[in-house]
């Protein structure tokens, strides 16, 4: 049997929501095309898992590809083949 002082039991209404996916969903949005976005340490492994689960999940940022050279995180939106050259 349980002991019940052991375990809080709360509201499902009281579970905060998580902020993170927004946060990096309007940076993945911002990318333009051409560019990487470049990041380090602990905010580029974030970053990472945070595509990964938009791309897993809910199919979003597929476009994006994740490059890691040394110690640092390229999230890349790749220019579209074929395209002409933007001026």
């Amino acid at each position: 049997m349980l002991k019940e002082k052991k375990y809080k039991f709360i509201s499902e209404e009281e579970i905060p929501e998580s902020k993170m996916g927004s946060f990096w969903g309007q940076i993945f949005a911002s990318i333009p095309k051409g560019q990487s976005l470049v990041l380090e340490g602990k905010e580029g492994s974030h970053a990472r898992m945070s595509l990964l689960q938009y791309q897993n999940r809910s199919r979003k940022f597929l476009n994006l590809k994740i490059k890691q050279r040394n110690l640092k995180i390229y999230v890349t939106n790749p220019k579209t083949k074929g395209a002409p050259p933007e001026a």
